[in-house]
């Protein structure tokens, strides 16, 4: 008897998220031209990013974690608004807290950093012109007309410098709604969706549905053409002075428990998922006896 006919009845967590949309959201909201071909492309936009920055084949870049690593910071921090200065200090944070060596010093970044704005001119001309808009109006604006109150007054209740809200906010704030979008569009077409309709979260980014594991990959199919295909559509037709044209991903994580999710699920065999998920949860309960233990010490 296969796993999948052992175990069809037992409900999993299938998550689902547009993956790296707020970079996508950047590409459509500054119009950079680079930017826009390179995810259109459709490789891994870090590695191509680095590669335009640095000459490095694409592949090599894939598998050298530090230049990689340091051009997704840049671009998160592009979105947070940091400077390079600032860029490094988090890097060498987020290598330490996950316990690993960041051998990039302050210069190497920063060439990258003043590299990106040099070859995404479009991307650096947008975030000034988001700077100038927030300080000329006292708000800043999503692509679907959300404004957030943005003043140059310091506030000792806000944590963060009006310049960095300033664009943060738009690319933030488009990115959340296109997921409000997705969310709206599983409750206005039931039959279509029919196996989202046990939604229990929204986290951030994500969206959470409670599953039968023997309708996983029908499930993830929905999934899919609902982030890629039928939320653009949705844009498009009530926002068409958008003119969107970026391509949405969608990428699933698969568990039995939310502290356990498998990544990189792509509506393939159930029974190889099992298998998967057994492994990952084996790895992480050993991991938290040994959290527990040390703790104990």
């Amino acid at each position: 008897m296969s796993l999948a006919t052992k175990f069809g009845n037992l409900d999993v967590y299938l998550s689902f998220d547009h993956s790296q949309l707020e970079i996508r959201v950047l590409a459509q909201m500054s119009g950079d031209k680079l930017l826009t071909d390179l995810i259109q492309s459709g490789e891994d936009i870090h590695s191509a990013v680095g590669h335009e920055l640095t000459g490095i084949s694409i592949e090599k870049i894939k598998k050298d974690r530090d230049t990689r690593t340091a051009v997704k910071g840049i671009h998160f921090g592009i979105i947070y608004g940091l400077t390079a200065k600032s860029l490094f200090a988090r890097l060498k944070a987020d290598a330490a807290e996950r316990h690993q060596q960041f051998d990039m010093s302050f210069e190497d970044v920063e060439r990258l950093y003043n590299r990106y704005f040099d070859r995404f001119a479009g991307v650096k001309k947008w975030l000034e012109e988001q700077v100038a808009f927030a300080m000329e109006h006292g708000y800043s604006k999503t692509m679907f007309g959300f404004k957030r109150e943005i003043s140059q007054v310091a506030d000792e209740d806000r944590t963060t410098f009006w310049r960095n809200q300033a664009v943060n906010s738009p690319i933030q704030g488009t990115a959340h709604q296109l997921l409000l979008i997705s969310l709206a569009i599983v409750e206005m077409k039931k039959q279509t969706y029919n196996l989202w309709q046990r939604m229990c979260m929204e986290i951030h980014d994500s969206l959470v549905t409670y599953v039968m594991l023997t309708n996983l990959p029908a499930a993830y199919k929905q999934g899919v053409y609902l982030l890629e295909t039928d939320t653009l559509e949705y844009v498009k037709r009530h926002w068409p002075k958008i003119a969107w044209k970026i391509p949405l991903k969608a990428e699933a994580k698969v568990g039995f428990r939310m502290g356990v999710l498998v990544e990189g699920y792509a509506g393939g065999s159930i029974d190889e998922f099992i298998e998967n998920w057994c492994i990952k949860n084996r790895e992480f309960e050993k991991k938290m006896k040994k959290q527990m233990q040390e703790d104990l010490v």
